[in-house]
Parts: structure tokens; C-alpha cells; sequence
């Protein structure tokens, strides 16, 4: 990658789970990055994660070497427990949030990764307010796909075209009134949107 690149390269990790891997991979690997960077490149390093494994040596670790990191939070434990239990059925997001804490205590650089099923886009508001009141500033709502060979419609999770319009709209709505009153929260399908409109994507 780096003998290839000329101005910057970005390494992102993703899962299943990457933090599974163990923090010492990524120790040795952003060192690796250190050692081949002869050119003095920008190099930007990103990760997903659930945030289960996350504790204060990782936050650590994702802060001082600059992670950016999208944090699967599906919104209130009403939306986010129908899909992200544990194998005994207990809540994860009590866990998630405080990983949450951790990425704000050692001032981690992070954006909520919110997944859209038949289910969530039923609670646009309930899961807008709910990052608000978190505190959580920025968004990326990911509509849920069935798979690709299958006939859509079949899972219990499956989301129709619809019923994500109708959670994008609902959810815009609050989004625009919560930016004329000077309360911003960034939603990147928003932004993105804006961006194309006005000419800048």
C-alpha cells in the first residue's frame, strides 16, 4: 500500500467483530505502518466495532493513534435489544454505552453506526432522541439489506423500501427542526444529500 500510494493511505477494519483480533495485532500493526511509511505519507486508520471488548487500554490505544471508529448503537434498549443480545438473552447496550463513556473520557473520535430494520423504522423518533439526549453527535443510519441471492421480505428483519422512506422523512423532519434551532446533530445520509443538492458531491 505504501509503495503504491502517493499522497495517503487508510487502513479500516471491519467484522464480524475486528477487536476480536486482540489489541496487540493493532498495536504491531500501526508500528508496522510506522516502519514501511518511508515516503511520510498521511496514514488514517478507522474501525467498526460493537464496542463489548472496548475498555480503557483500547480507548487508549484508538485515541492516541487517531482511530476514527463507527460504534454499533441501534438507539433505546427497546430497538437496539431486538437484534444485539448476548447468547443468554441479557442486553449489550449497557455495554455499548459504556464504551460510549470511554470513547468520551480519552476523547476517541467515533460516529453511532445505527442499523434500519423492519423494526427500528418504526421508532423514528424514540431512536433520534435518543442519540441526541446521549450526546451523541454524529450519525450514520444504515438501512438493514437482505442477502442478495435470497427474495426480499422474508426475514423478520427485513425492511422495505417504504418503511425506510417513511423513517427518513420522519426522522429528517426532526433532524431540520433541531438545525433551525442551532441543536446540530451531523446524520451523514443528510449531509450527504445537502451536499448533492447544492452542488459539492
Amino acid at each position: 500500500a505504501f509503495e503504491y500510494a502517493t499522497e495517503g493511505v487508510s487502513f479500516a477494519f471491519q467484522g464480524g467483530e475486528p477487536t476480536l483480533r486482540g489489541l496487540d495485532f493493532f498495536e504491531f500493526f500501526v508500528e508496522k505502518t510506522k516502519e514501511l511509511n518511508e515516503k511520510k505519507l498521511r496514514t488514517n486508520f478507522s474501525i467498526q466495532t460493537n464496542g463489548i471488548a472496548v475498555d480503557d487500554e483500547w480507548a487508549k490505544f484508538l485515541s492516541d493513534n487517531k482511530f476514527l471508529v463507527g460504534l454499533s448503537i441501534d438507539g433505546p434498549s427497546r430497538v437496539h435489544n431486538k437484534n444485539r443480545v448476548f447468547s443468554t438473552e441479557e442486553s449489550s447496550l449497557r455495554n455499548v454505552m459504556k464504551t460510549k463513556s470511554l470513547f468520551d473520557k480519552f476523547g476517541v473520535e467515533y460516529n453511532a453506526l445505527c442499523v434500519i430494520t423492519s423494526e427500528t423504522s418504526k421508532y423514528p423518533e424514540q431512536v433520534y432522541e435518543f442519540f441526541r439526549k446521549k450526546g451523541i453527535g454524529f450519525v450514520q443510519y444504515i438501512p438493514c439489506l437482505d442477502p442478495a441471492e435470497e427474495v426480499p421480505g422474508l426475514h423478520e428483519f427485513s425492511l422495505t423500501s417504504k418503511d425506510y422512506e417513511i423513517f427518513l422523512k420522519k426522522t429528517f423532519d426532526i433532524w431540520y427542526r433541531d438545525v433551525i434551532a442551532g441543536n446540530i446533530t451531523v446524520v451523514r445520509t443528510f449531509d450527504n444529500w445537502i451536499a448533492m443538492v447544492i452542488g459539492y458531491a
